[in-house]
C-alpha cells in the first residue's frame, strides 16, 4: 500500500484502510521523519479516535487514544501514560522513495 508524500502533512497524521475497516496513519514529525501505526489502542482493541481523524496532542506532543486518555510517545507508539501504560501501539514498518511512503503489511 503507498501514500503519495504531498498527500501527508507535518504534525497531522494521515489516515488510510488498511484491511477489513481497520485504519493505520502515517506520521511526519517537525524533524522530517514518517512513521506508521495501526489506529487501535491496545487497552482495549479500539479505535484511538472518534472517526474524526484526531489522534495528535500537539500541546503534550502525544498520540492519544479519546476513550480512555491514554498517551503514547510519538517515538515508538509506546504508552506513556493511562490505562495501558508500558504497551505500544501496532507500529508498521515503512519503505521511503523520492515521492512515496509505502506501508510494508
Amino acid at each position: 500500500m503507498k501514500v503519495l508524500k504531498t498527500n501527508i502533512k507535518a504534525l497531522k497524521p494521515y489516515f488510510l484502510e488498511i484491511q477489513n475497516g481497520v485504519e493505520a496513519f502515517v506520521f511526519l514529525n517537525e524533524v522530517g521523519d514518517y512513521s506508521c501505526f495501526k489506529n487501535i489502542c491496545p487497552h482495549m482493541n479500539i479505535p484511538l479516535d472518534y472517526d474524526d481523524h484526531d489522534v495528535f496532542r500537539e500541546d503534550l506532543n502525544t498520540y492519544f487514544c479519546k476513550s480512555h486518555g491514554a498517551q503514547f510517545s510519538l517515538d515508538n507508539g509506546e504508552c506513556i501514560s493511562g490505562p495501558c501504560l508500558g504497551k505500544s501501539l501496532i507500529h508498521i514498518d515503512l519503505q521511503e522513495t523520492n515521492k512515496e511512503i509505502r506501508l510494508l503489511l
